[in-house]
């Protein structure tokens, strides 16, 4: 049932009339805004601080400011400077110099593991990074907030059956990687033309 699929890939950080441009699927990170599209949460997570182990060892920051100095990486749908909230709800601005800014998140992730700098991202889009080590989460108590992923259709109403079937499937590879994460405890957008 699902080699009757074509799927063509869209990478935008823009937000998208998805009637407009013909999208059955978009996949975002919210917060969303209401709208009348339909709203299905795919996961539940937040953002979380990652680095090289090498690079996160020469820093061995026990607070964000510790960072302030430190070489960023900016993936480009967060904002810039960035609320940190701790422990508490302590909070801190970071308003570190970025070195580098993407919108993808595969060159993001590739620019942290070379060491370029550190970095925030969704933790389920670094669940494998973190589990083979090649990269640390730094500050896991402080966080931007969460990082939600949401499967967006043009409809609030039944979806056809091609558009229910690769939501269904994108929800048990969400539910996938939160069980890898479990397993190993040790926050880009894309579109989607079915």
């Amino acid at each position: 049932r699902q080699r009757q699929m074509c799927i063509r890939d869209r990478v935008s950080t823009d937000t998208l009339d998805l009637v407009s441009a013909g999208i059955d699927v978009a996949v975002r990170i919210g917060p969303l805004v209401d709208s009348a599209y339909g709203m299905r949460l795919l996961n539940r997570g937040r953002h979380v601080i990652i680095a090289t182990p090498e690079l996160a060892s020469r820093f061995a920051a026990k607070h964000p400011s510790d960072l302030d100095q430190a070489p960023w990486i900016r993936f480009e749908p967060h904002p810039d400077p960035v609320q940190l909230v701790g422990p508490n709800q302590e909070s801190h601005t970071r308003d570190a110099p970025i070195r580098v800014q993407t919108g993808a998140a595969g060159s993001f992730i590739g620019l942290v593991l070379s060491g370029a700098g550190f970095g925030m991202i969704p933790r389920v889009l670094v669940q494998s990074e973190l589990s083979l080590g090649t990269a640390v989460a730094v500050l896991p108590d402080w966080s931007m907030g969460p990082a939600n992923f949401y499967a967006v259709t043009p409809s609030p109403h039944a979806t056809d059956a091609k558009v229910q079937l690769f939501t269904d499937i994108l929800a048990d590879l969400f539910a996938d990687a939160d069980r890898v994460f479990e397993a190993s405890t040790v926050q880009g957008l894309s579109l989607i033309h079915i």
